[in-house]
């Protein structure tokens, strides 16, 4: 009997210690594949298809985009489409708080690698004002379809709307990109003209 305990104890420590183990792998693959931290903007002609501008920046800099502009960060390929300033509530029931207003983007990822799968999440996005005030995500949808968080396979793309609740008079907005692994760098798409 305390043989089988003995047995069990030992058993699980294994255990944990290959769970330890394999996450710090995955880990190590994650970081050392995300290692091209430097975004860069995708050119569309057909002649440039393959060729791309690197923006000048230097370490924790942020690297700043227009609408509808593409951006390849590392195997990231983003594009702020459009945004929607004061959008319309969809029902009685999703309204802004008293004095804030509701405003969408619309964001398309595609996965142009050939062998990886690349993860998407809406609460990678924040909205700025002109006055610096971040926003975050608000659960509240007012576009449809609104971008859940995924996966990617090679060669797919998912497009949709995430909603922020700004001041009402908030205005001149910036959607901010900042994965989970990106430590150092902001990616800003000006999202007005």
């Amino acid at each position: 009997m305390a043989f089988d305990r003995g047995r069990r104890r030992l058993y699980t420590q294994n255990n944990n210690m290959k769970n330890q183990i394999a996450i710090l792998a995955i880990a190590t693959i994650l970081l050392s594949s995300c290692g091209e931290s430097g975004a860069k903007k995708v050119e569309k002609s057909e002649e440039n298809a393959n060729e791309t501008t690197t923006p000048k920046t230097g370490p924790g800099k942020d690297l700043v985009f227009k609408l509808n502009e593409t951006i390849q960060l590392g195997d990231y390929v983003i594009t702020v489409t459009k945004i929607i300033d004061n959008a319309a509530s969809p029902d009685e029931f999703s309204t802004p708080d008293k004095g804030n207003k509701f405003v969408a983007i619309e964001v398309l990822y595609e996965n142009r690698t050939n062998d990886q799968q690349l993860n998407y999440n809406p609460f990678d996005w924040k909205l700025i004002d002109s006055d610096g005030y971040h926003y975050e995500m608000d659960m509240n949808s007012v576009k449809e379809p609104s971008l859940h968080d995924g996966t990617l396979n090679p060669g797919q793309k998912s497009r949709g709307w995430i909603t922020f609740q700004t001041t009402k008079g908030a205005k001149n907005f910036k959607g901010q990109f900042q994965p989970d692994w990106l430590s150092n760098e902001n990616v800003e798409v000006q999202l007005f003209q």
